[in-house]
């Protein structure tokens, strides 16, 4: 049984299309790891300038609606997209921008209509980029538990607060964030959302550095968020998304998109990295993928999987049925959920999707795992 992706003759013309744009469009460089601040600068800015052409193509948002600057495509050809970019190492957007991925998913929900055509064209066109600002000190997964308060007055709201982990380097346009407008009210009955133009007086941005190699910015030398302080800042009041204090509905929407909308089907680079690896190392005179003792741990890269694939089997995946040498021992028990990275290629170890490789004959085969259902995103 065969469970890779094949394309129709439509989403084959359309790679066609894309994969010529791209190698005309992706200048050098954009995925390079950078060493300075300079170096992350200029690669941020490349890939802005990335996202404003695929903005104008519709690419940068293929699902978002056509009248507010999206592609309007549909499935197949998100497929295909998703595919060609990852190719090369990108994301759609090629930067990031968590606000305009969550945000413009609740605002095209929960957004009127003047609130959908002023803030989603260039969230689309790639004219902006925004953070969603959750957590707080005192708040992370407890999103309810926010303290930072927008309190009316006339036709503002005044926030005051601070949210802290936010972004990456480079600073945003725009930020998406909940906020108490009820401070006396009732626990999921006092928070609102609101779409904030960053450079309003008042707010204050913070580096803060991390203890990890490199962060959700992708252009950053070094693991890199934000703490964001908010002292009088003055909102205009038809920035509020959603009705006031009705925030906990509108957050339903963005958390459903956050945690449970942004799958995809394509090639997993880390599966396929990991194949070419074994193919070309040896071990005793022979490739690593023909090895007995090698199985185990390639099983276990996908921490509590057996037996996955997001591309093309492997053409020496049969498990020899004897020891290749006097000096191979018997493959020895890995937990479900080690991961060996030194064996593993320089590459992101966070997987993306994957379908079940059937077992076969004379492979060596490991408790049946059943695959995790994933829902694909309606706003990618």
């Amino acid at each position: 049984m065969e469970f890779e992706l094949k394309y129709n003759k439509a989403q084959e013309e359309f790679r066609d299309e894309v994969r010529t744009w791209l190698a005309a469009n992706v200048p050098d460089g954009i995925t390079a790891r950078p060493r300075t601040f300079e170096e992350s600068y200029a690669v941020y800015l490349k890939r802005r300038e990335l996202g404003r052409k695929l903005g104008a193509k519709g690419w940068l948002y293929p699902s978002g609606e056509k009248q507010y600057g999206g592609g309007g495509l549909d499935l197949d050809r998100i497929i295909v997209l998703e595919a060609e970019t990852a190719r090369l190492g990108l994301g759609l957007p090629p930067y990031y921008d968590s606000g305009g991925k969550m945000g413009s998913a609740s605002i095209r929900v929960w957004g009127t209509d003047e609130q959908k055509q002023r803030f989603l064209p260039p969230i689309y066109r790639g004219e902006v980029r925004s953070w969603q600002l959750l957590t707080e000190p005192s708040a992370g997964s407890d999103l309810a538990g926010v303290k930072s308060t927008a309190i009316r007055d006339g036709d503002v709201y005044v926030v005051n607060g601070q949210k802290i982990y936010i972004g990456s380097h480079h600073a945003a346009d725009r930020y998406w964030t909940i906020l108490v407008t009820d401070p006396k009210g009732k626990r999921h009955q006092n928070v609102s959302w609101f779409m904030i133009d960053a450079s309003l007086p008042g707010i204050t941005t913070q580096p803060l550095h991390m203890l990890s190699a490199q962060s959700e910015g992708e252009t950053d030398e070094f693991g890199h968020k934000n703490i964001i302080f908010f002292d009088n800042v003055r909102v205009p009041a038809d920035c509020l998304v959603g009705g006031e204090n009705n925030g906990w509905k509108v957050a339903s929407t963005h958390l459903e998109v956050e945690h449970s909308g942004q799958g995809n089907i394509r090639t997993n680079p880390v599966w396929l990295a990991l194949l070419a690896h074994c193919r070309t190392q040896q071990r005793d005179g022979r490739p690593l993928i023909e090895a007995q003792t090698a199985w185990p741990r390639i099983c276990s890269v996908l921490p509590g999987r057996r037996r996955w694939r997001t591309g093309p089997a492997p053409e020496n995946c049969t498990a020899p049925a004897a020891p290749i040498s006097s000096s191979t021992r018997p493959a020895p028990r890995v937990p479900s959920k080690q991961v060996n990275a030194k064996t593993l290629p320089a590459t992101n170890l966070r997987a993306s999707s994957a379908v079940i490789w059937p077992a076969k004959a004379g492979t060596i085969t490991a408790p049946a795992v059943t695959a995790p259902k994933t829902k694909r995103a309606s706003m990618l």
